[in-house]
């Protein structure tokens, strides 16, 4: 089959494989639907709390009937043993029709999306918010760092300021590297352990340790604090992946395609709340303190990861 094909091409080429394989099992169902005698069985076992000998009633009284009126017993016993492998044998097929239909739904569910846990109601919007705090905070800290944080501590380290543009390439590029390392490697373990949260505590606690602990290397101009802060810079945008790529995949696990798009504005939303945050308010605090101001930052984003606890 190719990529290309839909969600209703899929469930169809399984209905044909299912038919093939049992032998056309829906074409005998509308045979033994149409025969008035095995419609009236059908019929009693949907019924609930009915009884071994309550399916076979139909078959065995006209047959008893019909073995008594010629009085002959082992017609009667006939009549019975046919009455009870019938009864038997239309049990089994409405109990294949059952599981072929489970199937059915859970792929359809797989195909387009509808493995979501979130309910209607309360929890479902406890669920959004709590989707949209982390996102503040992630989103807060990551633009802080960027736009702020990170171009000034790196010209505040270096001896001679006309290598600074080369300088932050480098420090950028590396941060780049290993945010797509780290991504990738917890992307893939997260999808085979099929666990989220765990992961995305413990990247955005060392992501936030590592935005407060920069400051540490900016106290001296020097190649080897450079140096160190890239390695420091670089280890904090590595866990910013090991964040990042499992909170993506929340979504299509938590919330039901029909609330994707509520939840895709609400992250929409809350990044504009971050970056709001992050580029101008705590930009304008930065000559405040260069160690406090990160350092709240870091906590901000600490406290709004308790957010996503909801939707372990």
């Amino acid at each position: 089959m190719s990529e290309t094909s839909t969600p209703n091409d899929i469930i169809r080429q399984f209905e044909e494989d299912y038919n093939k394989n049992n032998n056309t099992e829906s074409i005998e169902m509308e045979e033994i639907q149409q025969n008035e005698e095995n419609t009236q069985i059908y019929n009693l076992l949907d019924s609930e709390n009915i009884t071994e000998e309550e399916e076979e009633e139909p078959h065995m009284i006209r047959m008893e009937e019909e073995a008594v009126s010629s009085n002959n017993n082992r017609e009667k016993k006939k009549a019975r043993k046919r009455a009870k492998k019938k009864a038997r044998k239309l049990k089994q097929k409405q109990n294949r029709m059952i599981k072929y239909t489970l199937q059915k739904q859970k792929i359809r569910q797989m195909l387009t999306g509808g493995t979501g846990t979130a309910q209607s109601g309360w929890w479902t919007c406890l669920l959004i918010v709590c989707y949209g705090l982390y996102n503040i905070g992630l989103t807060l800290s990551l633009v802080f760092v960027n736009n702020v944080m990170l171009p000034l501590q790196v010209e505040e380290m270096l001896v001679d300021k006309d290598s600074k543009t080369l300088s932050l390439a480098i420090v950028n590029s590396v941060s780049c590297v290993t945010n797509a390392i780290g991504s990738l490697i917890i992307g893939l373990m997260s999808d085979k352990l099929s666990i989220m949260t765990p992961f995305i505590i413990v990247g955005t606690t060392l992501w936030s340790v590592s935005i407060a602990g920069r400051y540490f290397f900016t106290l001296s101009q020097s190649t080897f604090s450079l140096a160190m802060y890239t390695i420091v810079n670089g280890a904090g945008f590595f866990f910013y992946g090991v964040a990042e790529a499992p909170f993506n995949a929340l979504l299509p696990r938590k919330f039901k395609p029909q609330q994707f798009g509520l939840v895709s504005g609400v992250v929409g939303l809350t990044s504009l709340i971050g970056t709001i945050l992050g580029a101008s308010l705590f930009s304008y605090l930065w000559e405040k303190s260069h160690f406090w101001i990160p350092t709240a930052v870091a906590i901000i984003t600490i406290v709004l990861t308790i957010a996503i606890l909801p939707m372990a």
